[in-house]
């Protein structure tokens, strides 16, 4: 999820997921949701695309690091099954 800012300043945590388009309305920014529900922010919609793209680069990289860790776990079972003559 990503942190926005509501016109209050308060924080809305939003999946990048539902974001549908953004639209810069002179000052602030109106995010609609899949749902068809509008969330206006204080972040510009630069911004906002550069938060979903680290959030996305974040789970990119969280995947490549599990199928790392999967890869080494299988290797290490084949390796002591053969050694154990398995």
């Amino acid at each position: 999820m990503i942190c926005l800012h509501r016109l209050r300043g308060d924080e809305l945590w939003v999946n990048p997921d539902l974001i549908v388009f953004a639209e810069h309305n002179g000052h602030d920014t109106v995010v609609t949701l899949a749902d068809g529900n509008r969330v206006t922010i204080n972040e510009p919609v630069e911004q906002l695309a550069s938060a979903v793209m680290q959030f996305r680069s974040s789970v990119l990289a969280a995947a490549e690091n599990l199928s790392t860790i999967f890869t080494q776990a299988e290797r290490s079972v084949s390796s002591t099954r053969r050694k154990m003559g398995g």
